[in-house]
């Protein structure tokens, strides 16, 4: 109920992060896990990338997600370098 009033009364924020990952990653994973987190509205997969500034055996994964608060964007952070991530 919270949550409902937040979205509707509370401007959202959108951001795009990028992340190199081990390349037995699951994207669409990922991205459920970052839907799970609070006052995070939406994310999707942006792009997936595996090239020559990428190492070897990791891959690029961009995504975009909405959140209520900006404090929010550090949660998704952690939760993305606790996957192992590394932010670009």
């Amino acid at each position: 109920e919270l949550q409902a009033w937040k979205m509707s009364n509370l401007p959202l924020k959108t951001f795009d992060v990028s992340v190199v990952l081990p390349g037995s990653s699951k994207p669409e994973i990922i991205s459920q896990a970052i839907n799970s987190l609070e006052d995070v509205v939406t994310s999707e997969v942006k792009d997936v990338y595996q090239g020559s500034q990428i190492p070897e055996g990791k891959k690029s994964i961009t995504f975009t997600y909405q959140v209520i608060s900006t404090e929010s964007k550090k949660m998704v952070e952690g939760l993305l370098t606790g996957f192992g991530g590394i932010i670009r």
